[in-house]
């Protein structure tokens, strides 16, 4: 009988499911102290909030870098269509030089010789291309001004007025350039050469070609620009 009790004791208690549960699921014991529905526990709970937290950064940088690839093509857009409105403003000056002894030239130099320095050439030349604020005849002298002025370094054209003289405007045409380079295409019994000196000044050379270098200039303005000259003849 004591053993029995103590037998009893030991076990631990049980209690009974409600009858729709015993009928629908006979097998299934029910104890006390057991908890049908444990939930999450504290070390749980932590390990799901880093998981989103490392979710949540991930997320982040990924934005940032679309933000920041967006940024620099929008910048090197800018740059490139930048580069390519110089581009085409040399072009029209070059191609406006009057042939010399002509009644807009009459007798004025038109194409000087390039002058050598440190930053490589510098081009003086006679033009009836339209500037951005001047009309008719000016000036233009393309030199290379050094990096660390207040202005700016790079390739800069200087372009004043003929006739009347008037004030000089100085543009920066190609940013960053540290050097420029000069070639002249000359026709001589029938064969075309580049040479790097132009001495004929009654005559333009058949083209002229204009090539600046840097390490910082858009990748366009590292293609030469050569334009085809009138030829007086």
């Amino acid at each position: 009988m004591v053993s029995s009790l103590m037998d009893a004791r030991d076990r631990p208690s049980e209690r009974k499911h409600p009858s729709w549960v015993r009928d629908r699921w006979p097998d299934v014991p029910c104890r006390r102290g057991v908890r049908a529905s444990p939930g999450f526990t504290l070390v749980e709970l932590m390990v799901a909030l880093l998981i989103g937290g490392l979710v949540a950064l991930a997320v982040h940088e990924g934005v940032r870098v679309v933000w920041n690839l967006e940024a620099r093509a929008q910048d090197r857009s800018a740059a490139s269509g930048v580069a390519l409105g110089a581009r085409m403003q040399l072009r029209e000056w070059l191609r406006g030089i009057p042939p010399p002894g002509s009644s807009a030239a009459r007798s004025r130099e038109v194409l000087s010789v390039s002058q050598r320095g440190g930053h490589g050439e510098a081009l003086v030349f006679l033009t009836l291309a339209p500037s951005p604020s001047r009309r008719g005849l000016s000036r233009v002298r393309l030199s290379i001004r050094p990096a660390g002025r207040a202005e700016g370094g790079g390739l800069v054209a200087v372009v004043t007025d003929v006739a009347p003289p008037g004030h000089a405007d100085t543009l920066l045409v190609v940013p960053g350039a540290s050097r420029l380079r000069v070639r002249y295409l000359a026709s001589s019994r029938d064969t075309l050469r580049w040479t790097r000196v132009w001495t004929r000044r009654e005559v333009l050379p058949e083209a002229i070609e204009l090539q600046t270098y840097g390490a910082s200039i858009e990748s366009l303005s590292r293609l030469p620009v050569v334009v085809r000259l009138r030829d007086s003849g």
